[in-house]
């Protein structure tokens, strides 16, 4: 038990949860050094997390007042940094606390242990007596390069996000019906706002008093960021709202619906009245997304019928059609001058356009899913999108070439904005989750692994290295005592769902879906032979005790045995249903495999 921990013992709950409460804000103008020595003690951390009546977000809070230049200055700068990776950590652990207060150890260990601070080493070590027995991280698996903070609270997926102004807030909408709005330095939900359906749109005004929302119920609503109360409905669509956009001066809206129109809003906000100007029509299928230059005169909108429409927001008349784009178009955002837009699509493809041209500058390409969200700073120079492959990019518009993938989201991500300095972008994902992201390229972990769903991971027999398999098609072989990727094994087409190492961890056997197994040298990072026969996706493996045979099964039924020394087939033995699981016995002259149907045959290996 530590100083703040005994100072607490014998205090009654209420002083308790006003000493955890108020004490950091209070000693930080009096006395910069207990702050800074209560905000690194375990004890603290502890303590406030573990308070019924307090939260993470407010333990968080008390780090972010490092970030007033006042108080900074009254800390070394050795101490800020500290602080800001203490922070880090419980943002970026904050979602798993809020599941399980008794993960702190465990969180802070994976996140902090790379640094070699000698404080964060002293915070560590306490940490890891508050366990008996537990599981704690070797590496800091936990950290994710540009991941800053994980935000929680939908229950299904978010559809949409926009951040304010002055980039301290974002609110999102989802499919949960709630539109929640966010505070971007501690995580903390400040308003959650209920629906009666989805919602599918969101924006807030440049002064950040007010949010517009679009839903599936065909209608768009306002609600007062301020005190949280709704302030008025607009109806006029026949199908659902999907797109939202609002004039820079406040005081207009435009809406893209899936009745294939939008239309443009005049929006009187002191008399809580709205009227729509103009209908806009032109578009063959549903309208998806909507933009709106800077000076509030030009929006354009995207399809699905595949085109992008420029209008005259003053008449309501269509300006130009733009055509390349090959799938719907998800996602538009415009630069601040107004000369160019970027727009991605359901073809999985990012166009830059010239808007008083209507043509094409260039495309890019890197994505593996359908565009769903995209935005650009002002300049134009950068943009961020966010697709259905679960990743975000970071791109360069003037070279047209990738800068970063954002990996984090287990789901399609729907919706992205960027902070108006350019730092910090936050997205929305159908894995119900919002994420922050640090866009410093510099930041980007050297390899942190697979770009898909990892299936299986072996240890080798010392126990010092692993391999993974992944349904990216690659195997990756890691130093488990500095965290990084020793060998990445590329050669299959499809995902692996197989693995088995070899007794003495030289080698290893994949089974893919593209109905291969391959045989790999871990000291070489080479392939050695490549087995093909099955007809289906290989599903399980195991190697003889004496390393010169394997054993396979597929989903077409049968169970080969390999002769590993030459890479050829031995024997096949067919059932009537696919094989779930195959082994060998310790003389390696039995095998037994079980069937999907619940049958078991036991195989002798006879040699003549």
């Amino acid at each position: 038990m530590g100083k703040i921990a005994s100072k607490l013992k014998s205090k009654d709950l209420e002083f308790v949860k006003l000493y955890l409460s108020e004490f950091p804000a209070r000693v930080l103008i009096a006395d910069a050094d207990q702050y800074y020595n209560t905000l690194m003690d375990f004890d603290f951390i502890f303590l406030k997390i573990q308070h019924p009546d307090l939260s993470i977000e407010s333990l968080i809070m008390d780090y972010t007042l490092i970030d007033d230049l006042n108080n900074s200055n009254r800390l070394k700068p050795e101490e800020i940094t500290n602080l800001e990776l203490v922070r880090r950590a419980l943002q970026l652990s904050s979602h798993i606390l809020k599941q399980d207060k008794n993960q702190l150890a465990a969180q802070l260990w994976g996140t902090l242990q790379c640094f070699p601070q000698q404080p964060i080493k002293n915070l560590l070590k306490s940490a890891s007596k508050s366990h008996n027995v537990w599981l704690r991280p070797i590496t800091a698996s936990l950290r994710n390069g540009n991941l800053l903070a994980n935000f929680t609270g939908h229950e299904k997926w978010v559809n949409s996000v926009s951040i304010t102004e002055d980039g301290k807030k974002a609110v999102s909408g989802a499919s949960d019906n709630s539109l929640k709005l966010w505070d971007l330095q501690s995580g903390k939900i400040i308003h959650n706002w209920e629906n009666d359906d989805w919602i599918t749109a969101v924006a807030i005004t440049p002064d950040g008093k007010t949010v517009i929302s679009g839903s599936r119920n065909k209608t768009l609503k306002l609600w007062n960021a301020e005190t949280g109360k709704p302030v008025l409905s607009l109806e006029g669509h026949d199908s659902w709202v999907t797109a939202v956009a609002i004039t820079p001066d406040g005081k207009m809206a435009i809406s893209g619906s899936d009745d294939h129109t939008l239309k443009f809003w005049h929006l009187d906000l002191d008399n809580k009245k709205a009227t729509c100007i103009h209908t806009l029509k032109g578009h063959k299928d549903a309208v998806r997304a909507v933009a709106i230059t800077p000076n509030g005169k030009i929006a354009i909108s995207g399809s699905r019928d595949n085109n992008l429409k420029l209008w005259n927001l003053q008449n309501g008349e269509e300006i130009r059609t733009l055509e390349g784009h090959t799938g719907w178009v998800r996602a538009i955002a415009i630069t601040s001058n107004g000369k160019k837009a970027i727009s991605g699509s359901l073809d999985h493809t990012i166009k830059l356009w010239n808007l008083q041209t209507g043509e094409v500058i260039r495309t890019l390409t890197g994505h593996k899913g359908s565009i769903g969200a995209i935005s650009m700073t002002p300049d134009g120079k950068i943009a961020v999108s966010g697709s259905d492959d679960h990743n975000l990019k970071l791109w360069d518009l003037d070279k047209g070439k990738e800068i970063l993938t954002l990996r984090g989201h287990s789901d399609k991500v729907r919706g992205v904005a960027i902070t108006p300095d350019r730092e910090r972008a936050i997205s929305a994902s159908d894995d119900y989750t919002l994420k922050l992201w640090d866009l410093d390229s510099s930041k980007k972990s050297s390899d942190r692994g697979h770009n898909n769903s990892v299936r299986v991971v072996i240890l080798t027999p010392d126990g010092k290295k692993a391999v993974s398999a992944a349904d990216d098609c690659t195997l990756k072989l890691w130093d488990l005592q500095t965290n990084q990727v020793i060998f990445s094994f590329e050669g299959h087409t499809r995902p692996i769902k197989a693995l088995v190492m070899s007794h003495d961890g030289k080698t290893v056997i994949s089974g893919s879906d593209d109905h291969t197994l391959k045989l790999w040298d871990l000291d070489t990072g080479k392939e050695i032979y490549t087995f093909i026969g099955h007809k289906d996706w290989v599903t399980t493996l195991a190697i003889s005790p004496d390393g010169e045979k394997a054993i396979s099964a597929s989903r077409d039924n049968t169970l080969k045995l390999w002769n590993l020394r030459t890479g050829q087939e031995i024997n096949t033995f067919l059932v009537d249903s696919p094989i779930s699981s195959c082994t060998f016995s310790p003389d390696g002259f039995t095998i037994i495999a079980k069937e999907e149907s619940g049958r078991v045959h036991f195989l002798r290996l006879e040699v003549n």
